[in-house]
């Protein structure tokens, strides 16, 4: 999805008021607060849990999302490897985290445990509030028209 798609549709377009509660994050990450508005590529990032020094063959970063359509916090990873998405995405093989856990609907508030090859991540709480744009369409219905003759009446 890009954004010219994002920004004309209905849904979330901002955050606002962005707090963690960290319980945990592994040594080599950082954790980024998102800019608040929708990127490039159409992702509503929360937050970033980016390397401080990345190698070649190490860990991924990982992007903390809105996801609109099923109304939750997701995580994903930006691993090059098909395989490791797919444990990632799946919950199994010591990779856990893709989705998070809702605590809390205003402020909306997700829990978040994550870990990657067996390693915890990160384990902790994001609280924010959305900006969402919802719009009113008109639904245009074509009438049947009738035609009426008038016959005139002699006077």
């Amino acid at each position: 999805m890009d954004i010219k798609e994002v920004e004309e549709g209905d849904g979330a377009k901002a955050i606002l008021n962005v707090s963690e509660e960290r319980e945990y994050v592994h040594p080599d990450y950082d954790l980024v607060l998102g800019e608040g508005q929708i990127g490039q590529t159409g992702l509503l990032a929360i937050a970033t849990l980016k390397l401080k020094n990345p190698r070649t063959g190490s860990l991924p970063d990982f992007v903390l999302r809105w996801d609109d359509k099923d109304d939750r916090l997701d995580v994903d990873s930006l691993s090059k490897l098909e395989k490791e998405q797919r444990l990632f995405r799946r919950g199994t093989g010591g990779y856990c985290g893709h989705h998070s856990v809702r605590i809390s609907t205003s402020p909306r508030a997700f829990e978040i445990n994550l870990a990657w090859q067996g390693q915890g991540i990160y384990r902790g709480r994001l609280k924010f509030n959305l900006s969402i744009d919802l719009s009113a369409r008109d639904k245009v219905v074509p009438k049947d028209t009738a035609s009426t003759s008038l016959t005139r009446v002699p006077s």
